[in-house]
C-alpha cells in the first residue's frame, strides 16, 4: 500500500479525506494528519509518506514551503495540492516544482480524490519507486559480523551510537517501526557533518524504532572523546528540536577494534539508549562515564520496568492496567514512590503530547497539572493520581477523535479497559443508560461492526501485543485477554489472524534467531 499524509488547516477537510482514503484500504493507508506544514514536515521525517495531500494557505508553514522542505528530507514524495479558485498562481508554481496534480475544493467529490491518488500511484509504479523501501537491518550485522565487517573497519577503532526519534514526545506519530529512507537519511546527513573524519554505517533497528550508527576511525586518537561525542549529540538534538520539532535520544558505547567486541559494545549502547524514557527528552547517555553521563543502577532498573510502555499509545486497549502493573513492579523492588515520580511524570507528559496530536486539545492549561505526582506519600496515592490523569486524557481523546456519537465513544472507551472481563449487553447498556437493542443497533450503524466483533478485535490486538513481548506463555495471554481456555483463545486468534498464537511467536523469533536481546 502507498502511505498518504493529509495536510489541511480545516479539520473537517482532513476527516473527509481520511474517510475516503480508508475506503481504499487495500491500496492506500493513512500515514498521518497535520494541520499545517510544520506538523507535516515532522511527520514526513517519522512516517516516510509516499504521497502528501496538502492545502496551500495554512498557518505556521504553507503548502509550498512544506513541499520545498519535505523534498530535502525525502525526494521520493509525490504531492497533490488542494486549492481554491483564487489560488491558481500558487498551483501553477506547485506544478512547476513537480507537484503531480491539484484538486479544487469546491468541485472535488469522493471519486475525484480516489482517481487522483490512483493516478499518482500508477505514475510511481512506472517510475519504479518502491513501496517497500529496504534499509540495512541491524540484525544482519549482529548475526553475521564476519561477513559484513570489512578489513578496513577491522583495522580501525569503532563505536556504536544508537539514536532514535522519541515518538511519545511528538503526539500522534504512530507506533510502528521506522524503516524509512527519509529518517535514516536525516541521521546520515547529521553524522557525516558531525564526524567528518570518520566512516559512518547506519542500520535500522526495527524492533526498537531506532537507528544504530557505527562510527569508525583509522586511529584511536582521532575518535572523539566521551564529552565531545556527547556534546555533538546534544547539539544535533537541539537542532532537530528547532528545525523539525522532534526529540532525539542517544546511547553511546565504548570504543572497540575487533569483531569479537561488536556484540558486547552494542548491548552497552542499547542499555544507555533505553534510559531516554526515564530521564526525559533529548537525553544523551554513555555506557561508561561519570557525572551527567553516568549509568546508575536505579536509572537502569527504572528504564527496564518502563520499557514496555515506551511505544504505548494513549488509546490502546488496557493502557491504564499496564501502567499500574509497572508501578506495582517498582513497589515490589522496594523503590520509594517519590523516586519514580520523574519517570511517571515524563510518561504522562508524553501521553498529553499524543492527546494534542490526536485532538488538537490540551489536557489542561495549568502548567502544574501533574503536581500531585511530585511527593506522593504512598503507592496508592501515586496509582490513583496516574489512573485519574490517564482516564481523563483517554476520555477527551475518544470524545474528539472518533466521528461517532458520545454513546458509541463511551462504549469503545469502556471496552478498551474492560476487554478481559466477562461482559454482557446489559452491563454495557447500564454504562450509557440505554436500551440493549437500541445500543446494539446504534453501535453497528455507526461503526459497521457489532459490539461483539469490536470486542474480539480489541482482545486480539492486546493478545498480539502481549505475545510480541515474548514474556508470556500462550495460556497466560489467553487469561489476560478474557478467555477461559487456551484452546478457545487459540481458535479465536487463528480465525482473526490466520495463524495460531504459537506460530505468531515463532514468526517473531525466526528473523532474529541468532540475536540475543540486550538485558
Amino acid at each position: 500500500m502507498w502511505k498518504v499524509l493529509i495536510v489541511d488547516d480545516e479539520k473537517p477537510i482532513r476527516q473527509w479525506f481520511e474517510h475516503v482514503i480508508r475506503q481504499c484500504g487495500d491500496e492506500f493507508e493513512i500515514a498521518g494528519l497535520a494541520a499545517n506544514g510544520q506538523e507535516a514536515l515532522k511527520l514526513c521525517m517519522s512516517t516516510a509518506p509516499d504521497i502528501v495531500i496538502t492545502d496551500i494557505k495554512m498557518p505556521v508553514m504553507d503548502g509550498l514551503e512544506l513541499i520545498e522542505q519535505a523534498r530535502r528530507v525525502n525526494a521520493d514524495i509525490s504531492f497533490l495540492i488542494l486549492s481554491n479558485y483564487d489560488e491558481f498562481e500558487f498551483v501553477r508554481h506547485g506544478l512547476r516544482v513537480g507537484v503531480k496534480d491539484y484538486l479544487l475544493k469546491a468541485e472535488t467529490d469522493d471519486q475525484d480524490i480516489v482517481a487522483a491518488l490512483r493516478k499518482i500511484s500508477e505514475d510511481r509504479k512506472r517510475r519504479g519507486v518502491r513501496q517497500d523501501r529496504e534499509q540495512p537491518q541491524l540484525r544482519d550485522v549482529l548475526s553475521r559480523p564476519e561477513e559484513w565487517l570489512s578489513l578496513e573497519l577491522l583495522q580501525g577503532t569503532m563505536r556504536w551510537v544508537i539514536c532514535g526519534l522519541d515518538r511519545m514526545a511528538q503526539g500522534n506519530l504512530g507506533t510502528g517501526p521506522i524503516p524509512s529512507t527519509s529518517l535514516t537519511e536525516v541521521y546520515r546527513n547529521w553524522a557525516e557533518a558531525a564526524f567528518t573524519r570518520g566512516r559512518i554505517q547506519l542500520f535500522v533497528d526495527e524492533r526498537d524504532d531506532s537507528v544504530a550508527m557505527l562510527i569508525g576511525y583509522s586511529h584511536a586518537s582521532a575518535m572523539p572523546s566521551d564529552v565531545e561525542l556527547a556534546e555533538r549529540c546534544r547539539a544535533w538534538g537541539a537542532e532537530a528540536r528547532t528545525k523539525y520539532d522532534c526529540t532525539v535520544s542517544f546511547g553511546i558505547g565504548e570504543t572497540f577494534s575487533s569483531s569479537s567486541a561488536l556484540h558486547s559494545e552494542f548491548r552497552k549502547a542499547k542499555r544507555a539508549y533505553r534510559l531516554q524514557f526515564y530521564t526525559g527528552e533529548m537525553s544523551v547517555h554513555l555506557a561508561k562515564g561519570s557525572g551527567d553521563f553516568g549509568l546508575s543502577e536505579d536509572h537502569a532498573a527504572a528504564a527496564e520496568i518502563m520499557k514496555p510502555l515506551k511505544s504505548a499509545d494513549l488509546m490502546e486497549s488496557g493502557l491504564i492496567k499496564r501502567v499500574l502493573q509497572g508501578l506495582d513492579e517498582f513497589k515490589a523492588r522496594l523503590v520509594e514512590p517519590s523516586e519514580t515520580a520523574e519517570a511517571v511524570r515524563a510518561f504522562l507528559e508524553r501521553m498529553e503530547g499524543q492527546l494534542i496530536g490526536k485532538t488538537e486539545r490540551r489536557y489542561a492549561e495549568s502548567p502544574d497539572i501533574f503536581s500531585d505526582l511530585e511527593r506522593p506519600s504512598c503507592w496508592q496515592e501515586l496509582k490513583e493520581a496516574v489512573q485519574r490523569h490517564l482516564s481523563r486524557m483517554q476520555e477527551i481523546a475518544y470524545r474528539h477523535t472518533f466521528v461517532y456519537s458520545e454513546t458509541t465513544n463511551r462504549i469503545m472507551a469502556y471496552l478498551s479497559e474492560h476487554y478481559a472481563d466477562k461482559l454482557s449487553m446489559s452491563v454495557l447498556a447500564d454504562q450509557v443508560h440505554m436500551n440493549e437493542n437500541y445500543l446494539s443497533q446504534l453501535f453497528k450503524k455507526e461503526t459497521g461492526k457489532t459490539i461483539t466483533r469490536y470486542m474480539i478485535e480489541v482482545r486480539m490486538e492486546q493478545a498480539k501485543r502481549l505475545l510480541a513481548t515474548m514474556r508470556h506463555k500462550v495460556n497466560q495471554v489467553a487469561s489476560e485477554v478474557g478467555y477461559a481456555s487456551e484452546a478457545h483463545f487459540s481458535t479465536a486468534f487463528k480465525t482473526h489472524y490466520g495463524i495460531t498464537p504459537s506460530q505468531y511467536v515463532d514468526s517473531l523469533r525466526q528473523p532474529i534467531q541468532n540475536l540475543s536481546e540486550p538485558q
